[in-house]
C-alpha cells in the first residue's frame, strides 16, 4: 500500500488533469464542439461535480486537520466556475457566458462538497479519541479543585481522616 504522502501526490495529479481537461472543454470554440443530445445544464452539473469531488478529496488528504475543507473547496470552486463563465465570452471562443451555466456549476460543487462533508463528519464520530477534551479557556490545562491548586498532594487524604 503506497505511503499517504505518495498517494496524496496521485490525487493532486488526478485533479490537476481533469481540471486542466475541464479547462480546454469548455474554452473550445462552439463550432469545434461534436454535438451531444444532453442538457447543457447536466454538463455543467456533472463536469463541476467531478472537480468538486477531486478537489475536496485532495484537500482531505493533504490537510487532513482543516476544519472547514466544505467551505474552501466551495469557495474555490465557485470562483472558478464565475472565471470560467466569464473567459468563455471572449470573441475568438463563441461560447456564451451564462449565469444559469454557473448556477449548474455551483449546484454541482455543492452536492459534490456536501456529499463528502457528510462522509467525513460520520467519519471522525465514529473514530474514538483518547486525548482528553481541552479546556473551555483555550490554555489546554483543565479546570482545578480547590485542594489541587492550594494544598499539598496528600492534603486531601488527611481532610478526609480528620472528619470520619
Amino acid at each position: 500500500m503506497p505511503s499517504s504522502r505518495i498517494f496524496s501526490k496521485i490525487l493532486w495529479s488526478i485533479t490537476g488533469i481533469y481540471w486542466c481537461a475541464l479547462f480546454v472543454a469548455t474554452h473550445i470554440p462552439a463550432k469545434r464542439l461534436p454535438k451531444i443530445k444532453v442538457n447543457d445544464k447536466l454538463e455543467h452539473f456533472t463536469a463541476y461535480f467531478g472537480l468538486g469531488l477531486l478537489l475536496y478529496i485532495s484537500l482531505w488528504t493533504s490537510r487532513p486537520t482543516w476544519r472547514r475543507l466544505w467551505l474552501i473547496v466551495l469557495g474555490i470552486g465557485m470562483a472558478y466556475g464565475a472565471i470560467d463563465e466569464w473567459l468563455q465570452a471572449i470573441p475568438f471562443i463563441k461560447r456564451t457566458c451564462s449565469l444559469a451555466d454557473w448556477f449548474a456549476d455551483v449546484s454541482g460543487l455543492a452536492i459534490a462538497v456536501t456529499l463528502l462533508a457528510y462522509l467525513r463528519f460520520a467519519r471522525t464520530k465514529k473514530t474514538p479519541t483518547s486525548a482528553p477534551a481541552p479546556a473551555s479557556n483555550g490554555s489546554g490545562i483543565g479546570p482545578a479543585s480547590a485542594l489541587q491548586d492550594s494544598a499539598p498532594p496528600d492534603a486531601e487524604l488527611n481532610a478526609e481522616k480528620s472528619v470520619t
